[in-house]
């Protein structure tokens, strides 16, 4: 068993019980995904200590090192990303909903560290930040998604993933949630003797994913939004941590090699040199 502690101040016992209610819709979907199991009342969500309590079923698995990616797994992660798109599109809430992205936790801890940005990453983020709030909500581009799908978060099984974790989900477009494995690939096999390696993973996770979603004339454009958009909210997140955290040199060390990355993948144009050369 998985024991998840939350601070009522971090979630909602409304928001937890979203969550719950899209993970149930999920497994009804077929995806294999983290289950809560009811407690002796026969609930799924305990108040103990002031704290809200769920449990979930330990999973099984192969988890993989973000080098050590292979093909097939490329194809999985991209596979399972569509199936879950596809599912969100026919989930319509119970009763309670999850937050829309720039009402999150993530979103709004983010911008308490906004002035610590420099100049250039605070224009660059309002104008993606105001693109994605005027875009519109079509119901095959927008809705509830993981938000946190790396590869600390599913186990390989055989031939599907096993997903968890899903704190983080929230409405949000669902290129949001590819720029996540995307940006990783990009960062592990970005050095000069991987570039081949990149540039065949990150074309066999959109021809994938697409075979599920047809592309739209627009989809690198957006895409490109997204992802740049996604990494400056990510380096705001990462300067917020910092900011709230007591951080040995070492610990400020390793943060700061992770923010410096985070802004250039969001300031940099590279994402649409890599996409430039993708035929859907």
């Amino acid at each position: 068993m998985v024991i998840r502690v939350t601070d009522p101040e971090a979630r909602s016992l409304g928001e937890m019980t979203a969550e719950l209610d899209w993970i149930e819709h999920l497994r009804q979907q077929g995806l294999v995904v983290c289950e809560a199991l009811p407690s002796t009342k026969n609930n799924k969500i305990e108040v103990i200590n002031d704290k809200l309590v769920v449990v979930f079923k330990k999973f099984s698995g192969q988890r993989i090192e973000d080098s050590q990616l292979t093909e097939p797994q490329v194809r999985l992660w991209a596979s399972t990303m569509a199936q879950m798109h596809k599912a969100t599109f026919l989930f319509k809430p119970l009763k309670d909903k999850r937050n829309i992205w720039f009402e999150d936790s993530i979103y709004t801890k983010s911008m308490n560290a906004f002035d610590l940005a420099d100049e250039e990453v605070q224009s660059k983020f309002k104008e993606l930040d105001l693109k994605l709030r005027r875009w519109p909500r079509d119901s095959k581009k927008f809705g509830l998604i993981h938000s946190d799908l790396h590869t600390g978060n599913f186990f390989f099984q055989n031939d599907h993933l096993a997903v968890f974790d899903f704190d983080d989900s929230c409405y949000n477009f669902v290129f949001v949630d590819l720029s996540i494995p995307i940006r990783i690939i990009a960062r592990e096999f970005g050095t000069p003797d991987l570039i081949d390696k990149r540039d065949c993973y990150i074309r066999l996770f959109f021809e994938t994913y697409f075979r599920s979603h047809p592309a739209t004339a627009e989809w690198k454009k957006e895409f490109e939004i997204c992802y740049r958009y996604y990494a400056l909210l990510v380096h705001l997140w990462l300067l917020a941590i910092m900011k709230e955290r007591e951080l040995t040199f070492e610990q400020q060390k390793d943060f700061l090699d992770s923010i410096d990355q985070i802004r250039e993948q969001g300031m940099s144009t590279e994402i649409s040199d890599i996409l430039a050369d993708i035929e859907i």
